[in-house]
């Protein structure tokens, strides 16, 4: 999985956030971790992660399954955050875990 696909997938969940890009994606893995995902790409530059074995978290996936999150620029200063997988539950799992995080 790489950028482009996260940006060209038809389903994606999508929320911005009051929080620079370079703090969101520290704290996007810490969440990752925290969920004991397998971080197997991420570029700082990008602001692009791919991760994959949440099938020790959860349960209706495999785990080679791929979740592939972006962090962009957004209108008014915001930063965007981007999840998308093929496995739409797990993207919408995954999502919800990392916007509780920054939800206030």
């Amino acid at each position: 999985m790489d950028k482009s696909d996260v940006l060209s997938a038809e389903k994606q969940y999508k929320k911005s956030f009051n929080v620079d890009k370079d703090i969101l994606f520290d704290r996007i893995v810490d969440t990752l971790k925290g969920m004991n995902a397998s971080i197997y790409g991420k570029d700082r530059r990008k602001h692009f992660i791919v991760a994959m074995r949440f099938d020790r978290s959860f349960r209706a996936c495999i785990d080679t399954t791929e979740v592939g999150i972006l962090i962009r620029s957004a209108d008014n200063g915001l930063s965007e955050v981007i999840v998308y997988s093929g496995n739409y539950s797990l993207a919408e799992y995954v999502a919800d875990r990392i916007f509780s995080q920054f939800d206030t």
